[in-house]
């Protein structure tokens, strides 16, 4: 008999996507199954949808709960997962259906902890597809670590596209509250695992431009992915994985380019930039003598991040 799979999917006012997203899970070729809505303290119909489903099909379960953002959905989610196998699934995306009996396999032909595959980019005009070679690669612990800053593939930080063994997360959980939540679920979880196995095959879906979703204003709170990526870095250290420390290093450096970008297109007050220039300018000393940075630009960024976003600006009204 297979082993059961848990689906986590937090749900927050998105009624106009949801059914389109469960019925994505509902026909998936991997049969073995239960989804878990965790209704999130939703204002609108989706807390109903949960519940018609429920009623029509006894794979899907509903968890109804006050609103606590994402962190605490998952977490509810976890805390009631029955399957020896667990995946998320944002309540505003779909899964091509062989997604998950895919994942599976590969898991346990190549007794892997975790099993990753590519995803697509879902706009209002366009869909983008980043690769879909169908290639199967094989990581280690560091290679698997190195993998999640990589431009080479899409195992990436985000947790949807993956399926993980259930006692690789054991007790672990979310921080509330927080955003980049994945960052600090998978420093934990890649620092454990043994072995993960990834698929170059976009099977998820993931919507990046939907109604009430604009960025309108900055975010604060991104700000602690920093203290995130510095964990990060001093665990990589800690376990003697150098080579993966100077690669997530020289990846900090260059988000912090990009948060700055964002920083200043949403108009973010200049106490804000200035802490994300602070925070780049230790980066920027710290990696010196660092071969995966990007010199150049660093350099430009750190002696004018005005200049620099003008010039970023600039740039993509060209392209």
């Amino acid at each position: 008999m297979s082993i059961k799979l848990s689906i986590i999917v937090p749900v927050y006012n998105v009624e106009d996507y949801l059914p389109k997203c469960i019925e994505s899970l509902i026909n998936q070729t991997y049969t073995n199954i239960e989804i878990i809505l965790i209704n999130d303290g939703s204002t609108d119909g989706s807390g109903l949808i949960c519940e018609a489903y429920s009623k029509d099909n006894n794979k899907v379960r509903v968890v109804h709960k006050a609103n606590g953002g994402l962190s605490s959905a998952r977490n509810a989610g976890l805390d009631v997962a029955s399957g020896e196998y667990i995946a998320f699934v944002d309540s505003d995306d779909w899964l091509d259906i062989d997604m998950y009996k895919t994942l599976i396999e590969l898991l346990e032909s190549n007794d892997a902890d975790i099993a990753a595959c590519g995803f697509k980019e879902v706009f209002s005009d366009k869909t983008i597809f980043h690769s879909d070679s169908g290639l199967v690669t094989s990581f280690n612990k560091e290679e698997a670590i190195n993998s999640l800053v990589s431009d080479k593939n899409s195992v990436r930080f985000e947790v949807w596209n993956k399926v993980f063994k259930k006692e690789l997360i054991d007790n672990l959980r979310f921080k509330d509250r927080q955003i980049f939540e994945d960052v600090y679920f998978d420093r934990n979880i890649f620092l454990k695992l043994s072995k993960l196995v990834y698929i170059d095959k976009p099977f998820y879906n993931y919507l990046k431009t939907r109604d009430g979703n604009t960025n309108s204003h900055f975010n604060e709170n991104k700000l602690k992915v920093f203290k995130e990526f510095d964990d990060f870095i001093s665990d990589l250290k800690n376990n003697l994985l150098i080579e993966a420390s100077k690669r997530f290093e020289a990846f900090a450096l260059d988000f912090s380019i990009g948060l700055y970008c964002d920083a200043s297109r949403l108009g973010a007050p200049r106490e804000i930039k200035d802490v994300i220039v602070k925070q780049h300018a230790i980066y920027h000393k710290e990696t010196s003598d660092n071969t995966y940075v990007k010199k150049l630009k660093s350099t430009l960024f750190f002696f004018s991040p005005n200049l620099f976003f003008n010039l970023f600006k600039l740039k993509n009204k060209l392209s």
